[in-house]
């Protein structure tokens, strides 16, 4: 489960998900595809494209979670069911979300 309890009240509708590189065990892969099997207010076919290298002891992994206009008057999002695989050569129907280190 990842939390993020900082409230998004100023338009945006989006939620920061943080994950650690070490959560996702040796199943981290490099321009692979995660997604999470639990959301409120957002869509679980979203898919998250991996960054292309990999990450450092340091680093933490940052997906900027778009949620409908309700999921956003919340003050916290949290996301569960996390699913990981190597990134697919096959079109999927939506475009993958970028995600990013920080």
């Amino acid at each position: 489960m990842a939390a993020d309890a900082e409230g998004h009240h100023d338009g945006a509708r989006e939620y920061v998900v943080k994950l650690w590189p070490s959560e996702f065990g040796s199943k981290y892969y490099v321009g692979g595809e995660v997604r999470f099997t639990h959301f409120h207010g957002a869509s679980r076919n979203m898919i998250f494209r991996l960054p292309t290298h990999a990450p450092s002891q340091l680093d933490r992994l940052r997906l900027a979670v778009p949620v409908c206009p309700e999921g956003a008057n919340g003050r916290m999002m949290l996301v569960g069911g996390l699913q990981v695989r190597p990134r697919s050569n096959l079109t999927i129907h939506m475009p993958a979300w970028r995600c990013c280190f920080e």
